[in-house]
C-alpha cells in the first residue's frame, strides 16, 4: 500500500475548521488544526446538543392531515400545500454543539520545517515542526479502547509548553485527583430557536445536556496542574489524555448520573499506560475494521505532493486520473465512519462528530431525507456491519417518539418521523417549508437501510431484532394508504426538497409522489419478506400482501423520464418543473439505494438515465454528486461517472468559502466535502466507488460496470456484496483478469 493511498499531508497550518484533520473514537471527536504557536485541538462529543426529549404535539390533530389529503385528492394542490404549511411546521429539532478547544501553547519562537499529516490506516494525526531549531512532534489519536483522545509531544531537547482550555460552554474549571476538570452545560435552546420562535414549548425552563471533560498530563519534566491550565517545563516526552462524559442517555438529556466521576476515572485509567501501549491498542482496534477491504489503482506514486496539490492536479494532461487520490478518498470514507460510529454511541450527524460552532450549518442535525441514511451506504460494501449499531439504536429512539407522531397527526399505528431529527429522536414536522418538512416516511427510509444490512449479511437473528421496526413502518403505511380508484397511495405526497409550478403558482405537494410510493413499496416488501423468513403470519402481513399489487408503481412521463409527481389521471394545467436541475433525485430512489430499476428492465433504465440527464442541468454539490455517481454506476454510465468524479475533486479554498450555498461543489485540502463541510458526501463516496467496480443484474454480479476513464487498471480485495458474499478482483486496461466470489 502506497502512502499516497492512505496519508494526507500539508506543509501549512489549517486556515480554519474546513482544513483541520478529524480524529474520533466513535463518540469523542478531535479537530487537529496544527496552528502555531498555540496548537489548537477542537473537542467534540456526539451527545452534546441543545434541547431534550420533546413531545410537541399539542395543537395538532388528524383533522389537519385529513384537510390536506382531501385537497390533494380533489386536485387542489396549492390548497393542500397551504394546509400543511399553515398547520404543520412549528418547531425545530435540537442543535449539535461545540464545547470548545484545548490549546498547546509553545510560546513565541522561530518555527520551521512544518508538516501536518493524517494517517488513515493507523488513525493518527501528526504535526511536526522545529522550534528554534529543536525538532518537535505532536501525535494525536482518538482511542476507542481507552475512551480518550491522546496528544503525545516529543522533542529532541527539553521544551516548555502549556495546555490551556478554552471552552465556550464551560461554566466551571477545577482540580480533582490531579486532573483538570472542565464542567459545562449545553443551552436548552439555540439562537436559531430564539430567533424563529421555534423552541418546543414543553422544554421551556429545562436545562441542557451537561458534560465533564477531564485532562491529565503525564511524562518527564515538571508538570504543574492548576485550574487555569496545565504547565509543563523541561520536557522531552509528554502525553496529554482527554476524556468527556455527558449526562445524556437513551434519548434524554439527563439520563446518566455520575458522568464527572466517569470522566475522572477514565482519564486516570488511560494515563496509567505509556503512549506506545495506548497507540498499539488503538491501531489494532482501527485496523480490525480498516483492513477488511483494500483498493488500489495502478497510478503514479504522488506521496511527495501535499493533498491540496493532488486535488488541483487530479486529472493529468493525458486524461489519466490520480487513482491514488480516489483510493485515498475511498479510505477516508471508511476511516470517517470508523471514527464517528461505534457501538454505544450515536450515529454521525451532518458533520459527523466534528463541529466548531454553537450553530453549525443546518444545526448539524440528523437530516433524514437522505443525509443520515447516506452516512451508512459505504458501510455495506466495506463490511463495517458492527458500525450500524448506533443507527439501529437511534432508530429505536426515533420509533418510540414517532408512535405519538403517527397517532396524533395521522391517526395511525406504527411510527412516523419527518425530515429533521436529533439525538432525542425528534419526530414531528419541523419549522420551515412544506417541501422539506413534510416527509413522514423518514423513519421508513432509515429502517430500509437497516434491512439492507440484512440483505448483505443474511443474519436471521439480526432480522428478528429489527423486525419490530419493520412492522412499525408497515403499520404506519397500511393505516395511511387511501384508494384513489387506481392505486393505494399516501396523499398528499412531497418530493424532498423540490417543488413545481401549476398555473404559475408554487406547489410543494401533489396527489402523491414517486418517493412516497417507493418508500411504501419498500417498507411493505421488507415487512412481507421478513415475516416469511421468520415464519410470522398475522392480519398486518395478510393486509400487506393484499394491497401490495395495487401500490403506486414506478411510472414514466410522456417525455420519457421517471415520474416525480403523481397527479392521477389529470396533470395540472400549465404544469412546469420549477428547478429541473434540483440537487435531490428522490424520484430515482428505486434506482439507488433500492434495486427496483435495473439494467434488466431496459425501458425503466433508459427513463432513469434521461431523468439524470435532466437533473444534471443543475450543478450537483458534494452529497448530490455522490448520489448521482451511485445511480450512474448502476446504469453502467462510465462517462457520467467520470465527469462526476472530476466535479467531486474540484479544489475549494477554505478561506474563500464558508457560507451555505448550493452552488459550490468540491473538496477542501483535507478532502472533506465542501457545501460547507457536510460529511454524507465523504461517507457515501465508498459506496459510489463500490458501484463502479461491481454491479448486479438479476442476482448475477457484473465486474466493472462503470469503471471511470483514466482508471483502467487496479485491484480490490474483500469487497462485500449482497447475499453474504465477498469479491476479489484484478483488472488491467479495463479488462478483468481475476474475479473471485466467495
Amino acid at each position: 500500500m502506497r502512502k499516497s493511498e492512505y496519508v494526507l499531508f500539508e506543509e501549512r497550518e489549517a486556515a480554519n475548521f474546513y482544513e483541520m484533520y478529524p480524529i474520533g473514537n466513535g463518540s469523542l471527536g478531535g479537530s487537529v488544526y496544527g496552528t502555531l504557536p498555540k496548537m489548537r485541538l477542537g473537542i467534540n462529543h456526539d451527545t452534546l446538543w441543545t434541547g431534550d426529549a420533546s413531545s410537541p404535539f399539542d395543537g395538532w390533530g388528524t383533522e389537519d392531515f385529513l384537510a390536506a389529503r382531501g385537497a390533494a385528492l380533489r386536485g387542489e394542490y396549492r390548497k393542500a400545500t397551504e394546509e400543511i404549511s399553515n398547520r404543520f411546521g412549528k418547531y425545530d429539532a435540537a442543535c449539535f454543539q461545540a464545547p470548545g478547544n484545548l490549546y498547546f501553547d509553545f510560546g513565541e519562537a522561530e518555527y520551521t520545517a512544518y508538516r501536518r499529516s493524517l494517517n488513515l490506516r493507523d488513525a493518527i494525526a501528526e504535526v511536526a515542526f522545529s522550534q528554534n531549531g529543536t525538532p518537535i512532534r505532536v501525535s494525536y489519536i482518538a482511542s476507542n479502547p481507552d475512551s480518550a483522545i491522546f496528544a503525545h509531544i516529543t522533542a529532541e531537547k527539553a521544551v516548555n509548553f502549556a495546555v490551556i482550555p478554552d471552552f465556550s460552554l464551560a461554566t466551571e474549571q477545577k482540580m480533582a485527583s490531579g486532573t483538570l476538570i472542565i464542567n459545562g452545560e449545553c443551552p436548552i435552546a439555540s439562537e436559531r430557536h430564539r430567533e424563529r420562535g421555534s423552541f418546543p414549548p414543553d422544554l421551556v425552563g429545562k436545562r441542557g445536556v451537561r458534560f465533564s471533560c477531564a485532562v491529565c498530563v503525564t511524562g518527564d519534566g515538571d508538570i504543574a496542574c492548576t485550574e487555569k491550565g496545565i504547565f509543563v517545563k523541561n520536557a522531552t516526552a509528554i502525553t496529554v489524555a482527554v476524556c468527556i462524559f455527558t449526562s445524556y442517555a437513551e434519548g434524554r438529556a439527563h439520563g446518566r448520573k455520575g458522568y464527572e466521576e466517569e470522566a475522572i476515572s477514565s482519564v486516570l485509567a488511560a494515563s496509567r499506560y505509556s503512549f506506545d501501549e495506548a497507540l498499539a491498542r488503538h491501531i489494532a482496534d482501527v485496523r480490525t475494521y480498516f483492513d477488511r477491504v483494500s483498493l488500489s489503482f495502478d497510478s503514479r506514486d504522488r506521496s511527495n505532493l501535499p493533498t491540496s496539490e493532488r486535488i488541483r492536479s487530479f486529472e493529468g494532461e493525458d486524461g489519466t486520473l490520480d487513482g491514488d487520490l480516489v483510493t485515498l478518498s475511498y479510505n477516508l470514507s471508511r476511516y470517517l465512519l470508523i471514527a464517528s460510529s461505534r457501538e454505544g454511541g450515536m450515529p454521525p450527524n451532518l458533520q459527523g462528530i466534528w463541529n466548531d460552532s454553537p450553530y453549525p450549518p443546518w444545526c448539524g442535525n440528523y437530516t433524514t431525507n437522505i443525509n443520515l441514511q447516506m452516512n451508512y451506504w459505504g458501510a455495506f460494501s466495506s463490511g463495517l456491519f458492527e458500525l450500524f449499531e448506533p443507527l439501529e439504536h437511534y432508530t429505536r429512539i426515533l420509533a418510540k417518539n414517532g408512535e405519538a407522531c403517527a397517532r396524533t397527526i395521522y391517526g395511525a399505528r406504527g411510527f412516523a418521523a419527518h425530515h429533521n431529527s436529533d439525538i432525542f429522536g425528534y419526530s414531528a414536522p419541523t419549522y420551515g417549508k412544506t417541501r422539506w418538512f413534510f416527509f413522514p416516511f423518514a423513519g421508513a427510509w432509515t429502517v430500509g437501510e437497516l434491512y439492507r444490512k440484512y440483505e448483505y449479511t443474511q443474519d436471521a437473528a439480526y432480522l428478528a431484532r429489527i423486525y419490530p421496526l419493520l412492522e412499525g413502518c408497515a403499520q404506519f403505511a397500511l393505516d395511511t394508504l387511501v384508494d384513489d380508484g387506481e392505486y393505494f397511495i399516501f396523499a398528499p405526497g412531497a418530493s424532498p426538497e423540490n417543488d413545481y409550478l401549476a398555473d404559475g403558482e408554487i406547489c410543494e405537494v401533489a396527489r402523491s409522489s414517486s418517493m412516497f410510493g417507493a418508500l411504501i413499496r419498500e417498507a411493505l416488501a421488507n415487512f412481507i419478506g421478513a415475516s416469511d423468513r421468520l415464519g410470522i403470519e398475522n392480519s398486518d402481513v395478510l393486509r400487506a400482501r393484499e394491497v401490495f399489487p395495487r401500490l403506486l408503481p414506478i411510472r414514466t412521463t410522456d417525455d420519457g423520464c421517471i415520474e416525480e409527481w403523481y397527479f392521477g389521471n389529470r396533470t395540472p394545467e400549465n404544469f412546469a418543473e420549477k428547478d429541473p436541475g434540483h440537487r435531490h433525485t428522490s424520484h430515482l430512489y428505486d434506482l439507488y439505494p433500492a434495486h427496483n430499476i435495473t439494467l434488466a428492465d431496459k425501458a425503466l433504465a433508459k427513463a432513469a438515465k434521461k431523468s439524470l440527464d435532466v437533473r444534471d442541468a443543475g450543478k450537483a454539490m458534494g452529497w448530490s454528486a455522490v448520489w448521482r455517481m451511485c445511480m450512474r454506476a448502476r446504469l453502467g454510465d462510465s462517462e457520467a461517472v467520470t465527469e462526476l468524479l472530476r466535479r467531486y475533486f474540484t479544489y475549494v479554498a477554505a478561506d474563500a468559502y464558508t457560507a451555505v450555498t448550493t452552488e459550490v461543489t468540491g473538496v477542501y485540502c483535507n478532502l472533506l466535502s465542501a457545501h460547507p463541510f457536510q460529511i454524507d458526501a465523504n461517507l457515501g463516496f465508498a459506496a459510489a466507488v463500490a458501484e463502479m467496480l461491481v454491479g448486479e443484474k438479476d442476482g448475477e454480479l457484473i465486474p466493472l460496470p462503470a469503471l471511470p476513464k483514466g482508471l483502467s487498471s487496479g485491484s480490490v480485495r474483500g469487497l462485500y456484496v449482497r447475499g453474504d458474499r465477498r469479491v476479489d478482483m484484478t483488472f488491467s486496461d479495463g479488462r478483468v483478469t481475476e474475479f473471485k466470489v466467495y
